[in-house]
């Protein structure tokens, strides 16, 4: 590449993503700060049925169950405590497809959970499953 040839970077290459937000609370601060430079945050959901009809960090706060009138590609879970019944809600409730949803890891979110992920998953499991 020249002197003269300008920079793309990988953000100009990818085109905006429509997402939403799963939770309002620190999470759910963490999530915005960390994504809304390459994508679209179209509005955030809550279980808290006081935030419906309410907006948060300037985005609209939407009840779950209102995610099928809207397009968007993907949901981002904002809670390390929640992750995984916020996930089951929406595969088996909302009927949102798994691809479409992603766990943002706890020390993403500034959360001292100490386990990754993965490990979190597999210990509720064992504990809720027996």
């Amino acid at each position: 590449m020249s002197d003269s040839e300008p920079e793309t970077s990988a953000i100009q290459i990818f085109q905006r993503k429509k997402i939403v937000i799963f939770g309002t609370g620190q999470g759910g601060r963490r999530a915005h700060t960390l994504l809304k430079r390459e994508n679209d945050i179209i509005f955030f959901i809550d279980n808290d049925h006081d935030k419906k009809e309410s907006t948060f960090l300037g985005k609209p706060v939407f009840p779950p169950k209102e995610l099928i009138e809207h397009e968007f590609e993907y949901v981002y879970i904002a809670s390390a405590s929640w992750f995984l019944p916020m996930y089951i809600q929406l595969c088996k409730s909302q009927r949102i497809p798994y691809e479409k949803i992603i766990i943002l890891d706890g020390s993403l979110l500034n959360h001292d959970i100490g386990l990754p992920i993965f490990k979190r998953i597999w210990l509720w499991l064992s504990i809720t499953l027996g």
